[in-house]
């Protein structure tokens, strides 16, 4: 075999393999997202939390159910930019609700950005003494390229690009917990929000696994095809 055709041939198992390796790929993925929708759905359904029964880490708490008694800090109202909901653009809102044993960031919902960025939307304070029952999930995600905060220090509502909970804190001048809570969605107080985290479906997983082993198929096929044609 001239080294010509050893070349072509290594390539062909590495384009193959490569293939292969990422159809394997999205197979685990699809995997951890049915597990992470089976915790979802059972979490959720559980008997909710309170702050001296609740798991002690943030992973192990995700997905549950968390009652709290305190009052909602509504001189420090925060505004997470380039959100989406129902097709328009806007804001997450969110408000540290502060009890006897810690202080919480809660996720109230989506508003609409309104005719103007140099207009803040008005978001309603809520009652200083009031139980809450919310979902207890992890900070929101986000790449941070330059400052969180898109509106002057210590200026609230303030509008920020991304959360940064130790950061935020900070500037609170309390504590927050590692984690935040999501108003229930048919606490008549909240604002239009979703539990489900905004991830692709298992079935979308498996999908992009049978394309890239499809690839790797029709690849060795031609390459077995173009073989048997030139010796013949």
């Amino acid at each position: 075999m001239s080294a010509k055709r050893v070349m072509m041939v290594m390539l062909v198992i590495a384009g193959v393999s490569f293939l292969a390796s990422l159809g394997l790929w999205q197979l685990s993925r699809a995997q951890q997202k049915q597990h992470l929708l089976e915790t979802f759905t059972a979490r959720t359904q559980a008997i909710p939390f309170t702050l001296s029964t609740i798991p002690s880490t943030a992973d192990e708490a995700r997905f549950f159910r968390l009652q709290l008694t305190g009052r909602f800090d509504n001189q420090h109202v925060i505004l997470l930019d380039n959100k989406t909901y129902g097709g328009k653009i806007g804001y997450e809102v969110y408000t540290p609700f502060i009890s006897k044993e810690i202080a919480i960031l809660v996720d109230r919902g989506f508003v609409e950005i309104g005719p103007s960025r140099q207009v803040l939307p008005r978001i309603r304070a809520l009652p200083n003494l009031t139980t809450l029952t919310g979902l207890i999930d992890a900070p929101p995600k986000s790449v941070a390229f330059g400052p969180m905060r898109d509106t002057p220090k210590s200026l609230f509502p303030a509008r920020l690009e991304f959360i940064n909970l130790t950061a935020l804190a900070k500037e609170l001048g309390y504590p927050l917990a590692p984690f935040i809570v999501k108003m229930d969605r048919k606490d008549p107080r909240a604002y239009p929000l979703t539990w489900q985290s905004n991830t692709l479906s298992p079935e979308r997983h498996l999908g992009y696994a049978a394309q890239w082993f499809a690839l790797a198929i029709t690849l060795l096929i031609l390459c077995v095809t173009c073989h048997l044609h030139k010796k013949n």
